[in-house]
């Protein structure tokens, strides 16, 4: 789109410093620019537009609103044998290239014709939804984590015959890779004895992504990061954060305000949040530092708590709280925060951080 933009707009041009007859650079080196910068690279770019921000007395930080939603990997739906099968996959391509550069004595054939027809037989069978369809796709599975084990055993044993320094890069990649499917392997032993594994690896190529239950009737479950993110006056986004894995929103408020108040010197005069932030003792933690604590209590409710609830302040405050979730669909419908297409988790992270700088330049843009 960029490279598209600049062929045709001379203001484009004009701001990327080339004449009317200069050729405009390729997108890939926009690609290839954008890995130059990492994610704290990405922080200060941000912090300097929230300094500037506040300089300009756009913004004061004298209300908060915070919310989490997911950002998705780009990756197939997982099961324990379709994940075995990325590892073997990638693990014998790896191999291949080895064996194209230097000669190994250790004997490995490629299982991947056999795997894959093993997986085709199980999405067969799994159709039937029968007692004995599911007593094969165990058996199948049992297989799968079999041939695995043998083909992470003979992978080991070339890891020793590379002895180039030439070959250091790939040969740690390929322990990395090693390492990675002795988890997914161990993984599937526990599931196949019945046990449920914490931390679940869902993605050979993307293994930071972890499976996360927000409660939505569209989306069971997603796989990826949560993202939590914390917005000032004019839905400014002040502060976010990827967490692997889905931990409580009780435990997230208290570290958001605590960051707040780095960013803008004070705590928030008002704070408001949807009921998933609400507990007795954040409520308590935050009495002396906050003057409206705007958080919908969870449960039961006295009279008492009704009326505060149905006050004035109150209802206003959770229609600006409600503003947020728009935001944040806005976010990720229009700047990649739905799904990232990142191979890298750091690739990921940067992505999340580009997209909330453009949406702040964006909703800046429009206050100018």
């Amino acid at each position: 789109d960029v490279e598209s933009r600049t062929n045709t707009d001379y203001s484009w041009k004009a701001f990327a410093k080339l004449s009317a007859v200069d050729v405009v650079p390729d997108f890939t080196t926009l690609a290839k620019w954008e890995e130059f910068f990492g994610e704290k690279t990405i922080r200060e770019l941000h912090d300097k537009i929230i300094d500037h921000c506040r300089q300009k007395k756009i913004i004061k930080g004298s209300k908060m609103r915070t919310d989490t939603t997911v950002s998705e990997a780009n990756i197939h739906y997982p099961t324990d044998a379709s994940i075995l099968f990325d590892g073997i996959r990638s693990i014998t391509r790896t191999v291949e290239k080895i064996k194209q550069t230097v000669k190994i004595k250790t004997i490995f054939r490629s299982q991947v014709k056999f795997i894959k027809k093993k997986i085709f037989n199980l999405s067969n069978s799994l159709k039937k939804r029968t007692g004995e369809a599911k007593q094969s796709a165990v058996k199948t599975v049992k297989e799968i984590n079999a041939a695995a084990k043998k083909i992470i055993e003979k992978a080991r044993n070339i890891t020793k015959e590379i002895k180039s320094k030439a070959l250091n890069k790939m040969k740690k990649m390929f322990q990395e890779k090693i390492k990675l499917a002795d988890k997914i392997i161990n993984q599937t032993d526990l599931v196949l004895k019945g046990i449920n594994p914490k931390d679940r690896i869902v993605s050979f190529f993307q293994p930071y992504a972890r499976p996360i239950v927000k409660g939505k009737l569209s989306k069971g479950c997603e796989f990826g990061k949560k993202l939590e993110i914390n917005e000032v006056e004019h839905g400014i986004i002040s502060e976010w954060k990827n967490h692997i894995g889905n931990p409580s929103d009780m435990d997230l408020l208290i570290p958001s305000i605590d960051k707040h108040k780095k960013i803008f010197g004070h705590d928030p005069t008002e704070v408001d949040t949807d009921r998933g932030f609400y507990s007795e003792k954040n409520v308590e933690d935050l009495k002396t530092r906050v003057k409206r604590i705007c958080i919908p209590k969870r449960g039961y409710k006295s009279k008492r708590r009704l009326r505060f609830e149905k006050s004035k302040w109150f209802v206003k405050g959770q229609r600006w709280r409600s503003g947020g979730e728009a935001k944040i669909s806005w976010f990720k419908r229009s700047f990649g925060g739905a799904k990232s297409k990142a191979k890298t988790e750091k690739g990921f992270d940067r992505n999340i951080g580009l997209g909330i700088i453009a949406c702040n330049l964006k909703v800046i843009a429009n206050l100018a």
